[in-house]
């Protein structure tokens, strides 16, 4: 009798032990399917970021936004050249692509070229996150996004996030900050890829609308009023350095992708009196490209002139955020990011500073003048003729008028 009752309880404790078992089977089935899934996701959206000795491989790698070389051009390869890695195809911090034997187009030639390499930093490869979805894209083109930021929208994760969550900008044509509207957008693009990726649910056609009434209702009722300011007109001049210093001021010109972009800087005495100068075209992807271009070029000049004290201004706030934090960097701009802290660090003495526009128009003139050459690099010893009449307007201390808020001066000291 106790043997068929100690019978009955085994089976029903195996019977037990079988549905937690299946349960648990289970459970862990729709964990590693959703694992796998979100591997899928990532080995889409992530791509590899060159270091300064970089171990990738040239054609099989995904080091380019838009994909793998080898998935983009066809034809057969010659003997060897199949297992090329980026280290033979460049050369002094440059792309040299003389020894590939297949044609590439217009629009991947400029995808490698716009691809910036280390001249200074050393840093290993390292993953990234590629740019934004189409849908992505699209709200940001039309959230009303301040034109000193839009720049950061090419940079890493972090120093996104922050030039954006603390600007104090206000959205354009909007009556709120730009900041509230970006923190509440990134939540929301958030939300709607989980939807996509595990719901399989479409983009919100009036996701615009929903974050500006989110927006809106958290603005008004809850943060604090007192950020509105009133405009007035400035009178923004060039300004001479201290003794002892020189001044370096830099800017980018950018004209789309696939069109050649410049950059140009120069560097005066504490007279105003000119000393160097440089205009250079370069491919690259953004705005804020060709400014860290700018800088990194001008920072290897005055290197070249061994100052003892160097003041730097440009007028790009998104480049100055980058530098005055310790944050890594692992995006499209990582190289020139980490190339300009190591430059800075050379310098004895170096204060890097904002300035408007308005007192940046010789920088502008050079980038301007590079973005309209052969492709070529272009130092003066003497300032070049279209530049000299801004020259003789900043040293004579005229200003220019423009409408704004007086705001501090942002400035990163090394």
């Amino acid at each position: 009798m106790n043997r068929c009752k100690d019978a009955g309880w085994a089976k029903v404790l195996h019977k037990k032990y079988q549905c937690r078992r299946q349960t648990k089977s289970s459970r862990q089935s729709r964990v590693w399917a959703a694992v796998e899934k979100g591997k899928v996701i990532c080995d889409q959206g992530a791509k590899w970021t060159i270091g300064s000795h970089s171990s990738l491989r040239f054609w099989h790698d995904k080091w380019l936004n838009i994909g793998t070389l080898r998935s983009l051009v066809e034809g057969p390869l010659t003997s060897g050249e199949d297992n090329l890695m980026i280290k033979d195809v460049t050369a002094n911090g440059s792309w040299d692509l003389h020894l590939l034997s297949v044609p590439l187009s217009p629009f991947i030639l400029n995808a490698i070229q716009a691809t910036t390499l280390r001249r200074v930093s050393v840093k290993e490869d390292q993953l990234s996150w590629i740019s934004s979805t189409n849908v992505a894209q699209e709200f940001w083109r039309v959230a009303g996004c301040p034109p000193q930021v839009q720049a950061s929208f090419s940079g890493g994760l972090v120093d996104w996030l922050q030039v954006n969550a603390h600007s104090p900008l206000r959205a354009v044509h909007k009556d709120y900050p730009w900041k509230c509207f970006f923190l509440f957008g990134v939540w929301n693009l958030w939300l709607q890829r989980n939807r996509k990726a595990f719901k399989q649910q479409e983009a919100s056609l009036n996701l615009l609308q929903a974050v500006e009434m989110q927006v809106r209702e958290f603005f008004y009722c809850v943060a604090n009023q007192d950020e509105i300011r009133n405009k007035e007109i400035l009178h923004v001049r060039w300004s001479k350095p201290g003794d002892g210093w020189l001044k370096l001021n830099t800017d980018g010109s950018f004209g789309g992708e696939g069109v050649n972009s410049g950059c140009g800087g120069l560097i005066r005495d504490s007279n105003g009196l000119w000393i160097r100068g440089f205009a250079k075209t370069v491919v690259v992807n953004s705005s804020l490209a060709s400014e860290m271009w700018a800088l990194r070029e001008g920072l290897t000049l005055c290197l070249d002139l061994q100052p003892q004290a160097m003041e730097i201004k440009l007028d790009a706030t998104a480049a100055i955020s980058f530098l005055s934090g310790n944050s890594n960097t692992n995006g499209d701009l990582s190289g020139l990011v980490d190339d300009c802290r190591d430059l800075l660090l050379q310098l004895p003495q170096v204060r890097m500073l904002h300035c408007y526009r308005e007192a940046n128009s010789c920088a502008d003139a050079l980038a301007r003048l590079g973005a309209a050459g052969d492709g070529g690099d272009s130092y003066f010893v003497t300032p070049p003729h279209s530049v000299i009449p801004l020259l003789n307007f900043d040293f004579m201390g005229k200003h220019r008028s423009r409408l704004g808020s007086p705001v501090c001066e942002t400035s990163v000291v090394y």
